[in-house]
């Protein structure tokens, strides 16, 4: 009786151990393309964003000032009027109410019904906005700049060719958008992704590799150096030590259109467990090659996580399910620009001519939640 009882121990400890569900965290293998259901946007052009507010309401933006919604899932998806046919290449929602999209040319526009109706907003900058990230319905930051790709343009990329020697745009907000000011911070860099952890704790994530940190709430920032040259697109914090920093490098060869043709290259995936003090590479390979392109999104879940990205004419797309320390590539055939996943078994891909497809299969609930 002793040795069944210590054998069903035994088992149930190991059942909590970070990475025990590796083999059958899912009850469908995400392989499976008949778990990639494709949904009718209704659109065409490029889209560059999405994001989810709950499992149900929806937001995609993308080229010409494309707005689509949806209220159930995706299962339909609206046509708004944006109001602008600039480029949009940020979407952010607070509720399922209230959310915000930036764009070209510092467009940033607001809706107040779920994306029905849009007001545009005043951030005195001409220079394209990227990111998007509200801690309240008031307190909120955007950010860009004038280097850097933007995948973002009808034929793919879209080079911001103002060489300035400071680059860096972060704007805030703490009266719901009514009003902007310009952050000062130490990056000397276009800035693509804002994230904070609490109300106290953010990081955003610069072009040239570098991170930026706030204790207090965004009042005052400090300079975090990941120690690569490589764009960061998107970063994110699972507590105040570990966190996760996405990007890639690309170069330009003098044979393509405008005389410049774009290679991207090394496809590249950080982490922390030092709240930033120091970066580590995490190995990422597609067969047995390092993963190339650019990681532009990642999510975590607790032991499961998706990563996300592109690479010239091909979607790269991974998932963990030991906390990061392995990934499996995904294959996915229509390019995807951009990704989200609400939970590990619900997401959304966004790409070119209007494409979205919805990830949602069944969860092992033992294995993540």
């Amino acid at each position: 009786m002793k040795k069944i009882f210590l054998i069903l121990l035994v088992c149930w400890l190991i059942s909590f151990m970070p990475g025990s569900a590796q083999e059958n965290f899912w009850t469908q293998n995400p392989q499976d393309s008949s778990y990639w259901v494709k949904q009718t946007s209704g659109v065409t052009e490029a889209l560059n964003a999405v994001f989810f507010a709950d499992e149900n309401h929806g937001c995609a933006v993308g080229e010409k000032g494309v707005i689509i919604t949806t209220e159930d899932g995706g299962a339909h998806w609206v046509k708004q009027n944006s109001t602008t046919d600039l480029p949009l290449y940020g979407v952010y929602f607070k509720t399922a109410e209230l959310g915000w999209t930036v764009g070209d040319q510092g467009v940033l526009l607001c809706t107040r019904d779920g994306g029905k109706t849009w007001i545009s907003g005043r951030t005195d900058t001409k220079e394209p906005l990227y990111g998007v990230y509200f801690l309240t319905p008031e307190k909120g930051w955007v950010s860009g700049g004038k280097l850097g790709i933007l995948a973002a343009s009808a034929s793919l990329f879209q080079l911001a060719a103002n060489s300035h020697k400071n680059s860096s745009v972060l704007l805030a907000t703490e009266n719901g958008g009514a009003n902007w000011r310009l952050v000062e911070n130490p990056l000397k860099q276009d800035i693509q992704s804002v994230y904070f952890l609490n109300d106290k704790i953010g990081w955003a994530a610069g072009a040239q590799g570098d991170t930026i940190v706030t204790f207090d709430g965004g009042k005052t920032w400090e300079k975090r150096p990941t120690k690569v040259d490589k764009q960061l697109f998107d970063i994110v914090f699972t507590d105040e030590k570990t966190g996760w920093a996405v990007g890639g490098r690309y170069r330009y060869l003098n044979n393509g259109m405008f005389g410049r043709d774009l290679q991207m290259r090394w496809a590249i995936l950080l982490k922390t467990t030092d709240g930033g003090l120091s970066w580590e590479k995490v190995n990422i390979n597609q067969g047995d090659s390092p993963a190339k392109g650019i990681f532009n999104r990642i999510f975590m879940f607790e032991n499961l996580g998706w990563l996300g990205g592109f690479r010239q004419a091909q979607t790269n797309l991974f998932f963990t399910s030991d906390r990061g320390t392995s990934w499996e590539e995904i294959t996915i055939e229509p390019f995807i620009r951009d990704s989200f996943f609400v939970k590990p078994n619900l997401g959304w891909l966004v790409g070119d001519n209007g494409t979205i497809l919805c990830f949602k299969p069944q969860l092992n609930e033992s294995s993540n939640k």
